[in-house]
């Protein structure tokens, strides 16, 4: 098990329950003049371990890679027991999010060239987990006028272009971000967008760039 990169011998561990799906909600976004609905809902995960490494995580956002997973949370609760002079049992609780993230298989990929000038560019993208992953994609060109990116049956639709856009899917972040950095979410002409596991067709018209961070997951 690691923790934000760091290598814990554990001594005894609580198992990672999967979390149980709620009904789902609506909650107003960053962007547009509506809201936006969360097709899954899902209670946090809890989990809790022992050791005799010593821990000094404050309470702040941790990655613990299990497994061939990554998950994302933070630190709840820390409490120390001395067994022996010189040594202490560390019992760590962790609140973790419900989703596990594959960690080897969320690499950028990168699709087109902005040298390009005719033609529709394409791709083709294959899916791990088993639920809709919310993905970080990256716009590299320029277009005066609007243009869509289509990931299978996902229309990405934007009104132009100024050398790169940075569009967030992620819950609680859904933004677009500009060149510098700024949020410019009047850009977006359509629905932030998910990605289905299995495979996904990628097309988009000559002369753009699109690198996709998919943060593919499962429960």
């Amino acid at each position: 098990m690691k923790i934000n990169n760091r290598v814990i011998d554990s001594l005894t561990e609580r198992p990672l329950i999967p979390p149980t799906p709620r009904i789902s909600e609506r909650a107003t976004t960053p962007f547009g003049d509506g809201d936006y609905t969360y097709q899954h809902r899902y209670d946090t995960r809890s989990f809790e371990f022992t050791t005799y490494d010593e821990i000094r995580f404050a309470y702040e956002p941790v990655t613990v890679e299990i497994d061939g997973f990554n998950y994302y949370g933070e630190v709840s609760d820390i409490s120390y027991e001395s067994v022996n002079v010189g040594l202490k049992k560390t019992k760590v609780k962790l609140t973790l999010q419900p989703f596990k993230y594959y960690s080897k298989e969320n690499v950028p990929l990168a699709f087109g060239s902005t040298s390009t000038t005719t033609g529709t560019q394409k791709g083709v993208i294959t899916g791990f987990g088993n639920i809709d992953s919310e993905p970080v994609i990256v716009v590299q060109g320029n277009k005066a006028s609007p243009f869509s990116i289509a990931f299978g049956d996902r229309i990405l639709k934007l009104a132009s272009l100024d050398t790169q856009l940075t569009i967030d899917c992620r819950t609680h972040k859904l933004n677009v971000y500009d060149k510098n950095g700024h949020v410019r979410n009047d850009l977006l002409q359509s629905d932030f967008i998910t990605l289905s596991p299995g495979l996904v067709g990628v097309a988009f018209p000559f002369g753009l760039k699109v690198t996709i961070t998919c943060n593919w997951r499962s429960l």
